[in-house]
């Protein structure tokens, strides 16, 4: 999906690199591993609520890119993800990059 869009979906990765390499200094780049689900508490709860949000928003245009027949069935699949977000337990990485501009 990514590559038909030409999207590159490491990008946030790279960003550290990419602002080095563009004359950035004192870049910091750091990954942070959040959870997913009302499981970690209050941090897993407003992770979830912000990618079943998402999730819902972009339904138009997502649920056949992930393989639905019907939106109805992606919707029902996202109804269902508190309870698999219980059960696994997930993790989602966060990406964060930062410098300053030098002054000269």
């Amino acid at each position: 999906m990514f590559e038909a869009k030409k999207i590159e979906p490491k990008l946030t990765r790279q960003l550290g690199t990419i602002l080095s390499e563009t004359g950035f200094i004192n870049v910091l780049n750091k990954k942070y591993s959040l959870p997913i689900g009302s499981w970690a508490g209050t941090l897993g709860k407003i992770r979830s609520q912000s990618l079943d949000i998402w999730l819902y928003v972009t339904a138009d245009i997502s649920y056949k890119n992930l393989g639905f027949d019907t939106k109805e069935e992606y919707l029902k699949h996202i109804e269902n993800l508190e309870t698999e977000y219980s059960e696994f337990k997930p993790y989602g990485d966060q990406y964060i990059a930062y410098g300053q501009k030098p002054l000269n």
